[in-house]
């Protein structure tokens, strides 16, 4: 235990000016929900938003993905290591695909390329709005976790 001279350093250290790792609030879509956030979509980000959906990437993930098309071999996806990753213990992994991510896969290389992060969250927002859905929780992670 620590006498009461060893804590008066300790106790007058002011806090740290670091990031508290508050985590936003994400939502988890219904499929009615999905599907009016998708037709509320234009039709050329309809497909990177079907991606996103269908593999269950990260953002980063989905958007390396498009740049590298050699990751996708048929039936897996490969992804290699990364930085959010390697916070998480994981070197690498193989996303197996649906027979519907392996149709739409080939059209997501040849589709626009995804926007910015904060684009990509912002068109969400949108969207859901048009769609007339609360856009509380919308964000990037949307697709992922639905």
């Amino acid at each position: 235990m620590l006498s009461l001279s060893e804590l008066k350093p300790i106790l007058r250290t002011p806090p740290s000016k670091t990031k508290t790792n508050q985590k936003r609030p994400f939502r988890i879509l219904r499929p009615i929900e999905y599907e009016a956030l998708r037709n509320a979509a234009p039709n050329e980000h309809r497909i990177n938003l079907d991606v996103t959906l269908l593999t269950g990437l990260r953002y980063e993930e989905a958007k390396k993905l498009q740049k590298h098309p050699e990751w996708f071999d048929g039936e897996f996806v490969y992804i290699p290591e990364s930085k959010a990753k390697r916070t998480e213990g994981q070197m690498e992994r193989w996303v197996r695909l649906s027979d519907l991510g392996k149709h739409m896969l080939p059209l997501f290389f040849k589709n626009k390329p995804l926007p910015a992060r904060q684009n990509w969250r912002d068109n969400l927002i949108r969207w859901a709005k048009k769609a007339g859905l609360n856009p509380v929780g919308i964000g990037v992670k949307v697709t992922r976790k639905t």
